[in-house]
């Protein structure tokens, strides 16, 4: 009686077990579906792989776990579950690419190939953070100096910066993550593990546009006092920050940050001063940029919004 009692409630275990799994995986699938249809309220709607990615996540780490599991017959079944929704999530990754894929600087429109590379040469970087590591100027043109800005989503703020007189070419990517976290994708720092936010390297000439008309044309287009974010997108990776390249730049951009609350009318600082805003935007040495994926560069003008220089219309970032 107590065997046959036994082995009952082992079935009953190994049942109640086997449905708690099903339940878990039609959560996830509920919660992909919904954010795959529209139903979250923030203005990325078409960028739903970041909740795809989570799921990947989710996914991998189920996978690891029920390999302790003592039943070789009930971890097979599990982990043919959990490759099921890995492939699955893998499948609906829009133009970001799943969760592991290594981007291929060498396939990208210039300066992807040479930003990549320097990036690259800097895999061993000084345990000093106030050390600039990214150049000046661009060595294969050396009158184009350098500026790196993170200005909330980097489709918005390149396409801001692309009109601007002077400016020849932009690079949307990835900065300031941790160091051990390298060549990241868009999955990678949308999770928000590596610590990078969304940028853009710019390279200019100066004899047609100075440093602080470039910077100029970002602080007016960014709210310096949003903590982690700008607009409905919120999250490290839509910091802002000021990566400067010299000594020079690092100057110039500390006096206009600390000046901006003041001069700049949309803060309204004579009648906030009881509330005490800060600056939330970063003021640090460049790091190793990593470029994004080709299918985030020049985003907006690939989809038929003016990159003309002077041109003033609305930037539409979302529909």
């Amino acid at each position: 009686m107590r065997k046959t009692f036994a082995i009952a409630s082992k079935k009953n275990s190994r049942c109640y077990g086997d449905r708690r799994k099903t339940w878990k995986i039609l959560v996830i699938l509920v919660v992909v579906l919904f954010c795959w249809t529209g139903g979250g309220s923030g203005e990325k709607n078409d960028r739903r792989t970041t909740t795809v990615s989570a799921m990947i996540m989710i996914a991998h780490t189920s996978k690891s776990n029920t390999r302790t599991s003592s039943s070789s017959s009930s971890t097979s079944t599990t982990c043919l579950e959990m490759n099921f929704l890995s492939n699955f999530f893998d499948s609906l990754g829009g133009g970001g690419g799943s969760y592991n894929l290594e981007i291929d600087y060498d396939t990208l429109t210039f300066p992807g190939p040479e930003i990549g590379m320097i990036s690259s040469s800097l895999l061993s970087p000084s345990s000093s953070s106030s050390i600039i590591q990214m150049p000046s100027n661009s060595p294969s043109i050396p009158n184009l100096e350098l500026v790196t800005i993170a200005g909330g989503c980097f489709w918005g703020l390149e396409l801001a910066l692309q009109r601007l007189d002077g400016i020849k070419y932009t690079l949307v990517g990835y900065t300031q993550g941790l160091d051990k976290e390298t060549k990241p994708n868009y999955e990678q720092v949308s999770s928000g593990n590596t610590n990078h936010c969304e940028a853009v390297i710019v390279y200019y000439d100066p004899s047609i546009v100075s440093y602080d008309t470039v910077i100029r044309a970002v602080l007016d287009r960014v709210d310096v006092t949003t903590v982690n974010g700008q607009g409905r997108d919120y999250g490290k990776q839509y910091r802002t920050g000021i990566y400067f390249h010299t000594t020079e730049q690092q100057e110039i951009a500390q006096r206009m940050l600390s000046e901006e609350l003041i001069i700049n009318p949309k803060y309204n600082y004579n009648n906030n001063k009881k509330i005490k805003i800060k600056i939330a935007t970063e003021l640090k040495p460049a790091k190793a940029f990593w470029p994004a994926e080709e299918y985030h560069q020049q985003y907006l003008e690939k989809r038929g919004q003016s990159s003309d220089k002077g041109n003033d219309d609305e930037i539409r970032c979302y529909g």
